[in-house]
């Protein structure tokens, strides 16, 4: 018992001394003292774990502002190389002509207004708005026109109007269009002379296969597309009012720029400088479509003669005996580094590498001749070419034979309008009705009128003299149908024209007959007549 009760009052003590040695804590908190260590070593993690966050939130601190200021001095170097074009305020007058953003000397010519109207849809072109733009880069150094050249040519051949073909950065477009700008400043009266700029501006074949090192470089990709057009856009931007982009392939840019001038929107230009395709074959198409472009007395100039390519072409082309000038030609003679080629046709200016320059002599056809060769490309030459399948196509073809003499009979009728009105209207029913003998055709059958028109003559008064027509049906082909009748009518003393025109659309003609009701002209009725018969 004793040594029990010696225990019990020893155990306590030794257990509080070794605890205090130990932990030194007073009892009751070894838990305490236990978990402090394991929290003293997390500690160190956490501010570990701390000073990283805030040090990648100081390098994204660091990363945003390096933007901002990139972005600032982005829009700095933008700003000193082009102009975002907008209305100027009132409040704050222009700013001098000093940089190359400068505003344009002179406003853009009515050419200029009239492209922008027809192509781009607006009147103020392509630079008004533009914020897409790269920095002016002229490191492209094969512009190969001679500036005393250019100003040479200019000075007598006075163009308002140019076209380049194949335009690339710009570097021969800006060259073009100072000779022009500084010959139309020495006289008041001349216009703004208007550049017309034509370029896919995505490259060639060679620059994609990166033919020589580097040339693919030159397309400027991104994400796989060209950045070319902004690059134009931002070299050229100091001659906006002259400089007017077509961004399209040489064959259509021809052809939109023929029809305008066709109907009349835009003149023919008078100088055209091409330097796109290189290949045999493509080249002879430019230059037969440039060379129509030309109003007479225009110049083509061409680059890169030394390629066999080219060279092969102008040959092919001047082999079919073009209206051009030659050796005695007072434009050319005395121009500077231009040379007469007498065995091949063409005039050589000497740079490197060589050009070539043709002229389109007096009295080889305009706006006329270029309005019939659309014509034939578009329609095809005559009607030839369609050939007759069904028997409603052939009646068609013989409808289209008899077409010639019922404007042969119109004809006839308006030559007696100077005889008496009795013999008037025998004239004019007799060799009218002569005329369309061969036209009446009746067959039976739901689907089978085949007669064109029967028209016949009819008298309400001695002082009226008429025509009435009748359309009963016509079968449709093929064969486009051709009929332009005129006949002289007498109403009420006053003269008037009915006029029966047809138009071949789809295998489907539409007529329509004019007639004159209270003084004036309307049209009462068009029908458009298919398989099934129409009546009026």
């Amino acid at each position: 018992v004793l040594v029990g009760l010696t225990l019990a009052w020893l155990l306590p003590k030794v257990a509080t001394i070794l605890q205090k040695r130990l932990c030194g804590r007073r009892p009751g908190t070894l838990f305490y003292q236990i978990s402090t260590p394991v929290r003293h070593q997390q500690q160190p993690e956490q501010e570990k774990q701390r000073e990283q966050e805030q040090q990648q939130q100081q390098q994204q601190q660091q990363r945003q502002q390096q933007t901002q200021q990139n972005h600032h001095h982005r829009q700095q170097e933008l700003s000193r190389t082009i102009t975002i074009a907008s209305k100027p305020s009132p409040a704050k007058p222009a700013k001098p002509a000093e940089t190359s953003a400068e505003a344009p000397s002179r406003s853009p010519s009515w050419i200029y207004q009239a492209l922008c109207k027809h192509i781009h849809g607006t009147l103020e072109g392509p630079f008004m708005g533009v914020r897409h733009a790269l920095p002016e880069d002229h490191s492209y150094a094969s512009t190969n026109l001679p500036e005393d050249f250019l100003q040479a040519l200019f000075e007598r051949l006075q163009p308002s109007f140019l076209l380049e073909i194949g335009s690339f950065k710009g570097g021969s477009a800006l060259r073009i269009a100072d000779a022009a700008l500084s010959v139309a400043r020495n006289d008041a009266t001349a216009p703004t002379p208007c550049l017309v700029c034509v370029d896919t501006f995505l490259g060639d074949a060679q620059m994609w296969l990166d033919r020589n090192p580097g040339w693919r470089d030159g397309l400027l990709l991104e994400n796989g597309f060209p950045r070319l057009y902004w690059q134009f856009m931002a070299n050229v931007q100091r001659r906006r009012e002259v400089i007017l982009p077509l961004p399209l392939a040489s064959l259509s840019a021809t052809r939109v720029l023929q029809q305008l001038a066709v109907r009349q929107v835009v003149p023919l230009p008078e100088f055209v400088y091409l330097d796109s395709a290189h290949v045999q074959g493509e080249t002879l198409m430019e230059i037969i479509q440039a060379f129509r472009l030309l109003p007479e007395g225009g110049v083509l100039v061409g680059d890169d003669l030394d390629w066999p390519a080219v060279e092969s072409d102008l040959l092919a082309f001047l082999q079919t005996e073009p209206p051009v000038t030659g050796s005695e030609d007072p434009l050319l003679l005395g121009l500077p580094n231009l040379f007469f080629r007498a065995d091949s046709g063409y005039w050589v200016l000497d740079t490197t590498p060589r050009q070539w320059l043709l002229r389109k002599r007096a009295g080889a056809g305009g706006l006329s001749e270029l309005r019939h060769i659309l014509e034939v490309e578009d329609y095809g030459e005559t009607t030839t070419e369609y050939v007759a399948l069904t028997d409603a196509d052939r009646e068609a073809g013989a409808v289209l034979e008899g077409s010639a003499k019922l404007k042969r009979a119109a004809a006839a009728s308006a030559s007696v309008l100077g005889a008496p009105t009795c013999l008037k209207r025998n004239a004019a029913r007799r060799r009218f009705g002569q005329g369309l003998g061969h036209l009446r055709q009746e067959e039976s059958g739901a689907a089978a009128i085949t007669t064109l028109c029967s028209i016949s003559a009819i008298e309400t008064a001695d002082h009226c003299h008429g025509i009435k027509p009748k359309l009963t049906g016509l079968r449709p082909g093929p064969a486009a149908l051709s009929l332009g009748l005129s006949l002289p009518l007498r109403i009420n003393s006053r003269r008037c024209s009915l006029t029966l025109f047809s138009a071949r659309v789809h295998r489907v003609y539409t007529i329509l007959i004019l007639r004159r009701e209270g003084g004036c002209v309307t049209v009462p009725w068009a029908v458009h007549v298919s398989r099934v018969t129409h009546s009026m």
